[in-house]
């Protein structure tokens, strides 16, 4: 099913589906078959739910019981188990919920019936959903155009002026304008920009939501200040000497540099990201970098171009194609609303 059994998950449901090839002459257009259903999946998902799939085979394997196809029951114990592990840890019900899918993926990929729709599948699902934290409580707050301008105008000050500041005052204006995720800004590839006089677009290969693989294009406009994110992705490109090249636009620097590109010419980690980004962010606001990661993340430069767009009255089904969410509801959930549009309603009223 997979080429190299590049997952376990995927690997065992290739394990159990080869032992079901009709004929030796059908092999070939059954082994396609396979991987056609692999594809159909989006890697990311399958890489995220291996985790959880090789808990619960190791946790059937232990107890000697099957894993695929499993038992209802035994799903049911597993669940429970992992909700009393996540209460022990303080995790939330991602945890729980990740683990029924993960669960749910194996067998729908091969052909079984869906034991996690059982009920006593989903009574545990549902105490393990009133127990432990939804994790929504906890979302980042959107940040502010205000904020992001004054830490670019700091960041490129002369006495700051660095590639790697640069890059980060590009980061935050990018995320901001183009409501991008850290994934989506770390894909960005110098030779997929295109600039125009009044835009620009930014070609993305994935997106979180692009199930069919199709790629998505991101426009942007040009503005006339200092924190334009077309500006400052064009100086970037020009300093960095990477116009028309097919190498990352946010990529890593060699240890102790903040002017050479590693040779391998990797996109920023995740954890490099988070730490340099905020840092700057936090020392514009003069907050410690403690305090404001507990209310910010970088997610909040999503959220905060959404907020902002929002504010403004610009239709909602344009900037849910710009964020490219699925949803009005996954959409609605960015968005932090202000005071006043909360009391249209009972202003309405006239009382």
């Amino acid at each position: 099913m997979l080429a190299g059994h590049r997952c376990t998950l995927e690997s065992d449901v290739s394990k159990f589906l080869f032992g079901k090839c009709p004929t030796p002459t059908l092999k070939a257009e059954y082994t396609y078959t396979l991987s056609c259903i692999s594809q159909s999946r989006c890697q990311k998902t399958l890489l995220r739910y291996n985790a959880h799939w090789f808990r619960f085979r190791s946790w059937c394997q232990q107890n000697k019981l099957s894993f695929l196809p499993a038992d209802p029951m035994h799903v049911a114990m597993f669940l429970s188990n992992s909700l009393r592990f996540a209460l022990s840890r303080g995790l939330t019900y991602s945890t729980i919920k990740a683990a029924s899918a993960a669960i749910f993926t194996a067998h729908n990929m091969a052909g079984l019936d869906d034991v996690t729709s059982h009920s006593f599948v989903q009574a545990v699902r549902s105490c393990a959903q009133r127990s432990l934290s939804s994790g929504g409580q906890f979302r980042k707050a959107p940040l502010s155009l205000d904020l992001c301008t004054i830490t670019v105008s700091f960041l490129l000050q002369p006495s700051q002026s660095t590639l790697l500041n640069l890059q980060i005052a590009t980061f935050i204006m990018v995320c901001f304008s183009g409501f991008l995720r850290y994934d989506c800004a770390c894909q960005i590839f110098a030779d997929e920009v295109r600039f125009y006089s009044s835009h620009m677009e930014i070609f993305l290969a994935k997106r979180k939501n692009d199930q069919f693989r199709s790629g998505s294009v991101v426009c942007i406009a040009r503005g006339e200040s200092l924190s334009c994110p077309v500006s400052l992705l064009k100086s970037l490109l020009v300093k960095a000497g990477s116009l028309g090249k097919h190498v990352p636009v946010f990529r890593s620097f060699r240890k102790s540099s903040s002017e050479k590109f590693c040779p391998s010419n990797q996109p920023w980690s995740y954890s490099f990201a988070r730490a340099r980004v905020l840092q700057a962010l936090a020392d514009s606001a003069h907050i410690s970098f403690a305090d404001f990661t507990a209310r910010y993340g970088l997610h909040s430069l999503r959220s905060g171009g959404a907020t902002l767009v929002a504010k403004e009255g610009v239709p909602d089904h344009i900037f849910q194609a710009h964020g490219a969410w699925r949803s009005c509801q996954a959409m609605h959930a960015y968005i932090e609303r202000p005071i006043a549009n909360k009391l249209l309603p009972t202003r309405a009223m006239h009382y």
